[in-house]
């Protein structure tokens, strides 16, 4: 079935609809989203179909597509969350940017990408036709990848990615402090965690430094940062072990 696309101009308004390949031949600005789901500290990412008619084998987001011609937006990312990866869960709109890349084989995306994030924990099941595979991993590692490896990865994806990432960090900075009111005392970071968890273990200083890709110094500055959120049975915990 042909599959029409809504062209737009740069304000999103609507001025017209052409079938998908065509869009993507003439270089046509149109309408895209893109779906970021997290878990606690991981991020959703799926590796793009080979035979996909650009960016095949590259990792992209959760989803990202098209809304049809008619189709409003939200309902547009139901529906390809579900198609691609086998997933129903809510999602709210961060905000949407405008970018343009060329392909080798003459295709060339000009979108303006509607950018959504959500939460989800549930099981997945990436279409054929679409992803390779899907796998969660873990912000902190998804960020080195993108500064040391950006050729692995889809063109939008190098755009939307820091800008979901930072408004998720914003979401759990929020919420960990909710958690404060009703406890006490500071939630950790999950870069606190992650050095919590390596010290629980007796690592030394220097070992968890080369474990997590970061100095010495910034290893004692997290533990200090630990042992001030800490309430007193916390603190006496970390004070067993030797911490």
């Amino acid at each position: 079935m042909e599959e029409l696309l809504i062209v737009t101009d740069t304000q999103d308004r609507q001025i017209g609809v052409m079938e998908k390949l065509e869009v993507h031949r003439k270089g046509l600005l149109h309408r895209a989203f893109s779906v970021f789901l997290f878990r606690g500290d991981e991020m959703l990412i799926q590796k793009r179909a080979r035979a996909k008619y650009h960016s095949g084998g590259l990792w992209a987001n959760t989803c990202c597509s098209h809304p049809r011609s008619g189709e409003p937006l939200r309902e547009a990312v139901r529906r390809r969350l579900k198609e691609e990866a086998g997933i129903q869960c809510s999602v709210e709109e961060l905000c949407s940017f405008i970018y343009r890349a060329e392909f080798a084989n003459g295709l060339c995306e000009y979108e303006i990408d509607h950018v959504f994030v959500g939460e989800y924990d549930g099981a997945f099941h990436p279409n054929p036709e679409e992803a390779e595979t899907m796998r969660y991993v873990s912000i902190d590692r998804l960020e080195r990848e993108l500064l040391q490896n950006p050729q692995k990865f889809a063109p939008w994806f190098l755009t939307a990615a820091p800008m979901a990432i930072a408004e998720y960090r914003r979401y759990q900075s929020q919420k960990r402090r909710q958690e404060a009111a009703q406890t006490g005392h500071e939630v950790l970071t999950a870069r606190e965690r992650e050095v919590a968890a390596l010290a629980k273990q007796r690592m030394s200083i220097r070992e968890i430094a080369e474990e997590l890709y970061i100095s010495p110094a910034t290893v004692k500055n997290i533990l200090h940062a630990i042992y001030g959120k800490l309430n007193v049975s916390g603190k006496n915990e970390l004070k067993k072990k030797n911490i």
